[in-house]
């Protein structure tokens, strides 16, 4: 670990006794590793000690254990980190949806305190994705802790309403793009974080994966101008990730999956028809895009394309390669 020097250690150790821990110099060695001594730190709990009353009590031996009394703790703001922070934004989003339920007013002091905390609309809703608030773990996550920097960049652009220089790299690609955009949203899809943006001279928003990100920094091409954005509109739009023009899609359901689908959501245009025998029609305005696609083959036989013409097509086109795989 790289040497911390005092102010941060202060600052650290401040953060700590304020969330109510209490605090020795053998607690802050597993902190901080071997970038400082215990006596070090024995010294820095002193410095704080000589200026907030700290109860204090003997430990293990002769070791010395500080607690912030309940009616000081206030005084000190916590520090947010960024992982931290993306985590308290989203728990702002998901808490919107239960607004009307029974513990609505038990969650009202619990929103206002993360208002506090991490101000401003940073997540796109989840009524806006196809993400559950409980998902699957099977279906792989991208693991972002080495993102916390890219993050907590896009977090501030998104906060501060502002136009922002983009290195994108996606993996299909020879080498890096540099963007100019304004970021929107925060979004999961499938285990991956997306920031949905405008890029400067294009009407519509576009979805980056957060990973593909190299480096960001405020731009000086825009200043002014905010494009406007509805999450209401970008629902509409799309499927999965991909967004375009909507098609009208009638698809059967087989009975054998049935149960998958009654109650569920998939787009806000859908409708749901029982047959008689048992299967489901449902039918959607939503863009022919490669999410959609996959999300239909991904039932298998269980799903059957009617309309339109052009997609049950593209459905026999793919069944033909995929014999040539078997």
């Amino acid at each position: 670990m790289p040497d911390v020097s005092q102010k941060k250690r202060l600052i650290r150790i401040l953060e700590l006794l304020s969330s109510g821990k209490a605090v020795s110099a053998a607690v802050l060695k597993k902190e901080f590793g071997d970038s400082v001594t215990v006596r070090t730190l024995q010294r820095d709990l002193q410095d704080i000690a000589d200026i907030l009353p700290l109860d204090n009590r003997t430990v293990r031996g002769r070791e010395q254990e500080f607690v912030l009394p309940r009616y000081y703790r206030g005084m000190i703001l916590p520090v947010i980190h960024q992982n931290e922070m993306l985590a308290f934004h989203y728990l702002k989003s998901f808490i919107k949806t239960l607004k009307t339920s029974a513990i609505a007013k038990d969650i009202e002091a619990l929103e206002k305190k993360l208002e506090t905390l991490v101000p401003g609309d940073v997540i796109l809703p989840s009524t806006c994705t196809d993400e559950e608030l409980v998902y699957d773990q099977n279906k792989g996550y991208f693991d972002y802790s080495d993102y916390d920097h890219i993050l907590n960049r896009v977090i501030q652009a998104i906060g501060d309403k502002a136009w922002i220089d983009m290195d994108y790299f996606p993996v299909d690609a020879d080498k890096s793009r540099t963007l100019t955009i304004f970021p929107h949203r925060i979004y999961t899809y499938r285990g991956s974080l997306y920031m949905l943006a405008t890029v400067y001279h294009y009407e519509k928003p576009v979805s980056f994966l957060v990973h593909y990100i190299k480096a960001i920094s405020k731009s000086e091409k825009k200043t002014g101008t905010r494009p406007s954005f509805s999450p209401e509109d970008f629902t509409v739009s799309r499927f999965g990730v991909f967004s375009g023009e909507p098609e009208h899609v009638k698809i059967n359901i087989s009975k054998d999956i049935r149960r998958h689908f009654i109650g569920r959501i998939w787009h806000e245009s859908q409708t749901l028809t029982e047959n008689h025998d048992g299967s489901l029609t449902l039918t959607l305005d939503v863009p022919i895009v490669p999410d959609f696609i996959s999300w239909i083959l991904s039932w298998g036989v269980g799903m059957k394309v009617l309309e339109p013409e052009g997609l049950v097509k593209k459905m026999r086109e793919i069944g033909k390669e995929l014999c040539k795989l078997y």
